[in-house]
C-alpha cells in the first residue's frame, strides 16, 4: 500500500483551517459558554478523545443542539480544541492547571505530556512545592516528579519548619516524610548542614551541604558574623581564597534554579545568579528562596 504524507498533511491543514474559520456550515458540533459559541466537528474530537466520543454519541446528544460547558472557561476550552486541530497550545502560568485538568478529563495524553514538561521547568520554592507534589500525584505526572523530589531532598529541614507543610494534606505529609526517611537510610551523610544567606532586607536563600562537603562547611562556618563584599547585583562573595577542587563539579546548571553556592575563578566563595555563570566557576550546591531574593550591599551567613 502506498501512502502520501503530502495528502495527509494537506487534509490536516484543511481541518485546522475549518476550525479556525468557525464556520457553522463546515462544522457540525457547537459548544455553548453562556452565549459564546465554539464550533468543531464530531469526527476530529471523537478520534482524539474517548471522552468526546462518549459525549458526542447519539445516546447523549441530538443533532444541532448546543452542548453547554459549565466546568471550563471559553478561552481555556478553545486552547484545548486548538491543540486537537493543530497540535499547538498556548500554555501559561495562569492556565496550566486548567489545561492539565482538561487534558486528563478529555483523555488527551499528548497534551498532558506537554503540561508535564511545562510544570517540570517551574521554579520551585517552599510556598509552591507542596502544590506541585500534590499535582504530580493527582495526574500521575512523571517529568515534574524528579525536580520536586530533588528540591525536597535538598530542603527537607526548611520545608518541615514551613507553615504550609503542617497545613498540607496528611497523606502528602506522610508520603514526603517516608520518602525523605527512605532516602536518608541510603544517604546517611547526605544532609548535614543547612546554609542560610540573608540580605539586608531580611530575605534569604538556602542550601544543604552534605557530610562529604566538610571542607565547604568549615569555610562557611568561618564566615559566620562576617559580612559579604558585594559589588554587583548578581553575586555575593567572601574573599577567602579557597582551594578549589581540581576535578569538575558533579553538579550541573539546571532549569528552574536561579542561585548557586559556588567557588569563583579566583577561589572566593559565594552565591551567584545562574544567568551569569561562566566557565571556571565550580558549583557547590543549588540554592532556593522562600520569596524573591536579591543581592544587597551586605549579606550574612547562618548555619543550622
Amino acid at each position: 500500500m502506498i501512502s502520501s504524507m503530502n495528502y495527509i498533511n494537506k487534509l490536516q491543514t484543511q481541518l485546522e483551517s475549518a476550525f479556525q474559520s468557525q464556520d457553522p456550515e463546515l462544522l457540525d458540533i457547537v459548544f455553548d459558554f453562556e452565549g459564546k459559541k465554539i464550533y468543531a466537528d464530531k469526527l476530529s474530537l471523537s478520534n482524539n478523545s474517548s471522552t468526546f466520543e462518549s459525549m458526542l454519541s447519539d445516546r447523549w446528544t441530538f443533532k444541532n443542539d448546543a452542548i453547554k460547558i459549565e466546568t471550563y472557561k471559553f478561552d481555556d476550552f478553545k486552547e484545548l480544541l486548538t491543540f486537537i486541530y493543530s497540535g499547538k497550545c498556548n500554555i501559561t502560568n495562569e492556565n496550566i492547571f486548567t489545561i492539565l485538568d482538561m487534558s486528563e478529563f478529555y483523555q488527551i495524553e499528548d497534551l498532558k505530556k506537554i503540561c508535564d514538561v511545562f510544570l517540570s521547568k517551574t521554579k520551585l520554592n517552599l510556598s509552591n512545592v507542596l502544590q506541585h507534589f500534590e499535582t504530580s500525584n493527582k495526574y500521575s505526572l512523571i517529568q515534574m516528579k524528579e525536580p520536586i523530589q530533588t528540591f525536597i531532598f535538598q530542603n527537607f529541614a526548611n520545608l518541615a519548619k514551613f507553615e504550609g507543610f503542617l497545613n498540607a494534606d496528611k497523606s502528602i505529609i506522610k508520603e514526603i516524610v517516608a520518602m525523605e526517611s527512605n532516602f536518608s537510610k541510603h544517604h546517611e551523610d547526605m544532609f548535614q548542614s543547612v546554609i542560610k544567606i540573608t540580605n539586608s532586607l531580611g530575605k534569604s536563600v538556602y542550601c544543604d551541604l552534605s557530610g562529604k562537603q566538610k571542607y565547604e562547611i568549615e569555610i562557611m562556618k568561618s564566615l559566620i558574623g562576617r559580612e559579604s563584599e558585594n559589588k554587583n547585583p548578581l553575586s555575593i562573595y567572601w574573599d577567602v581564597c579557597c582551594k578549589k577542587p581540581s576535578t569538575p563539579s558533579p553538579l550541573k546548571k539546571r532549569d528552574g534554579v536561579q542561585w548557586y553556592l559556588t567557588y569563583f575563578v579566583d577561589g572566593d566563595i559565594g552565591v551567584i545568579r545562574c544567568s551569569v555563570l561562566v566557565f571556571g566557576y565550580y558549583l557547590i550546591a543549588e540554592m532556593f528562596a522562600e520569596t524573591d531574593f536579591e543581592v544587597t550591599r551586605f549579606c550574612k551567613i547562618e548555619i543550622e
